[in-house]
């Protein structure tokens, strides 16, 4: 069983894993699926993605108070992932045999109107109005990025990976659109890497636990116009989803996010 360290906020939690053991260096990312509508298919990175989480929304933005770990912690507990599905990304260790896990999200999932509200329509009630609006969609959530501030650009690279595989998941179940509660910051590397979407609403507090509060914003992006805009030849957008129906966004990424799955160390 791997063992898993404990996190500090802004900072990866360092696993044992043999995902990178028979791949060529370039392979620097891994991006994989931990936990598929409640069942946990990978339980050592499951543990780590729910400290990972933990560690950001209570110990740093302190969205939620230290009682609230468990919640996120203990199986079951968060009830909106047993309609998900969620995925990791994990950064090459220096050491052989070890890895940095610093990124998490999940495509939590409503496939009709019959099935439970997403997070967001709790959130932002006055926002969601009609009750089959999202029905047919997903939300990604639970979307935590970190890593120290001397290594920005790998931070910027998780989110961008978690993007890609929610995506492509999204795609993959018929989805017309992904809705996301997030804050300013990240709406500015969307605008950047020049993804389409659509700003539901204004920024709202979500917490009351520190002095400078956290707010959210809500945003969906319309799967068609994002497949328009990859198709523009040169665009970040075509470079990063390039691939993207034969890998769905998982499995080994060189440094710029380029699939390498199927490159290997000879035996």
């Amino acid at each position: 069983m791997p063992e898993i360290f404990p996190g500090t906020p802004a900072h990866p939690i360092k696993v044992e894993t043999e995902l990178f053991d028979r791949a060529l260096r370039i392979s620097e990312y891994w991006v994989g699926i931990t936990n598929q509508y409640g069942k946990i298919v990978m339980p050592d990175l499951e543990s780590a993605a729910r400290c990972l989480i933990a560690d950001a929304y209570i110990n740093e933005q302190k969205i939620y108070p230290p009682e609230a770990r468990l919640r996120f912690t203990e199986e079951g507990n968060d009830s909106p992932i047993l309609s998900a599905q969620r995925f990791v990304v994990l950064r090459r260790h220096d050491t052989e045999g070890w890895a940095e896990l610093f990124a998490t999200g999940a495509n939590i999932h409503r496939f009709s109107q019959g099935d439970r509200r997403l997070p967001i329509e709790d959130m932002f009630e006055e926002v969601f109005t009609d009750p089959s609006e999202t029905a047919g969609s997903v939300e990604i959530s639970r979307i935590v990025s970190r890593y120290p501030a001397d290594r920005g650009g790998v931070q910027h690279l998780g989110f961008v990976a978690l993007m890609k595989t929610s995506f492509a998941l999204a795609v993959e179940v018929g989805a017309d659109y992904i809705y996301a509660a997030t804050e300013q910051f990240v709406l500015d590397s969307i605008s950047q890497y020049g993804i389409p979407m659509e700003q539901l609403g204004p920024p709202k507090s979500v917490q009351e636990a520190r002095d400078n509060l956290t707010e959210l914003v809500p945003i969906r992006f319309k799967l068609s116009d994002i497949e328009t805009v990859r198709g523009v030849q040169g665009s970040l957008i075509e470079h990063y989803l390039k691939g993207i129906e034969l890998n769905h966004g998982l499995g080994l990424f060189d440094s710029t996010l380029q699939y390498t799955e199927d490159l290997y160390v000879p035996d």
